[in-house]
């Protein structure tokens, strides 16, 4: 098991390396150090740990996050396969943080879907996970990674992100009517 602060390869996942700890190491949140000892894991391409823990996944994402509450076992295992870049965090056994990236490799990379259990937040988890994510070989490469926040703004500006009013987000969500403009924003919490 590794120490807090570092971070491993899944061990059940074939791929880059051999598993075990990793020599490269994720900084601790300087307002507070964590001394519980949460293992930090980046999934390689079979992300085998959580297609047999998916459950898990599921309830995570249910109970510690509003946007990503009701997904299907099956639409997890095709996300997770989607996902180029995917790093997870346990507390033992349990799955306490969660976060994923898809990317080009060359040009641009989006960080979907961060997550922390509620018992594990303010505690520096979820700066270790973007850290992660950023590090992977694919993003790190990147000329642009972009997110999307509700209420965590404050939290990726520590992290180095910046808004960006030369854009704007758009979405299109096919079978839905386009909403008229007068209404409220159902993507805002």
């Amino acid at each position: 098991m590794a120490l807090p602060g570092q971070n491993t390869q899944d061990e059940s996942d074939p791929g880059q390396g051999q598993g075990g700890t990793d020599n490269r190491t994720v900084p601790s949140s300087p307002i507070r150090p964590r001394t519980d000892r949460v293992r930090l894991i980046q999934h390689s391409n079979l992300k085998l740990r959580l297609q047999l823990r998916i459950e898990d996944l599921r309830c995570l994402l249910d109970r510690d996050s509003f946007w990503a509450r009701g997904r299907r076992l099956g639409d997890l295992r095709k996300m997770l396969n989607g996902s180029q870049a995917v790093v997870s965090a346990w507390h033992g056994s349990d799955l306490v943080g969660f976060g994923r990236a898809t990317c080009d490799g060359v040009y641009r990379a989006v960080l979907w879907d961060v997550v922390v259990a509620a018992e594990h937040q303010g505690q520096g988890l979820g700066s270790e996970l973007v850290t992660m994510l950023l590090s992977h070989r694919l993003v790190a490469k990147v000329e642009r990674v972009y997110l999307m926040t509700t209420n965590s703004a404050g939290f990726y500006t520590k992290l180095k992100f910046h808004e960006h009013h030369g854009q704007k987000l758009m979405i299109r969500e096919p079978g839905k009517s386009c909403k008229d403009k007068s209404e409220p924003n159902s993507y805002q919490k």
